[in-house]
């Protein structure tokens, strides 16, 4: 029977803490579309498999298409390792992609005029909106609450970046 190895992807994840429930909103580790039960200290996570619940301890992973889902502590533990952060000099880009170009489901690197310049994997598109999950860098914001980073959903105006195909280098994607 042949064998397989795990492709290795970058994903997000925040631990289900006390502090989940206590602190005051916005609470930036917040996810809007899950259901938080500060009386029971569970948070109700929907999956593609159905609603999943998280209990102390436990992380809630941002999958690569935009999914949640929780993972007991020590799975986590024995699964994951925090990604190095790699800065936005050190994005190669191709050349430039047009917009009515941009296939779903690519990855681009994107220079955008107020969030700089990430790695971004187009999801979808709404008239002047791109839809993606970050996959490297930052996505600034004048909000730090609102900053995005690796496995976040990010949307950008068309009319504010540029895309470029995604290259071989640092920050490449496996």
């Amino acid at each position: 029977m042949p064998k397989f190895t795990k492709k290795p992807i970058t994903i997000t994840a925040v631990q289900i803490t006390d502090a989940t429930f206590d602190d005051p909103h916005p609470n930036p580790e917040y996810i809007p579309g899950l259901k938080y039960c500060p009386i029971e200290r569970i948070v109700m996570i929907p999956t593609p498999e159905g609603v999943m619940t998280g209990n102390l301890g436990d992380w809630i992973i941002t999958g690569i298409k935009g999914e949640h889902y929780p993972c007991k502590n020590d799975i986590f533990q024995a699964t994951y390792a925090v990604a190095p952060e790699i800065q936005a000099d050190e994005i190669e880009a191709g050349p430039v992609v047009l917009h009515k170009d941009l296939i779903q489901g690519e990855t681009y690197v994107v220079d955008h005029s107020r969030k700089g310049r990430f790695i971004m994997r187009l999801l979808g598109q709404e008239e002047i909106w791109f839809h993606g999950i970050m996959v490297d860098g930052k996505a600034r914001a004048m909000m730090s609450y609102n900053q995005k980073i690796k496995g976040d959903q990010v949307t950008v105006r068309a009319s504010h970046c540029l895309f470029y195909r995604y290259q071989n280098g640092k920050g490449k994607e496996s």
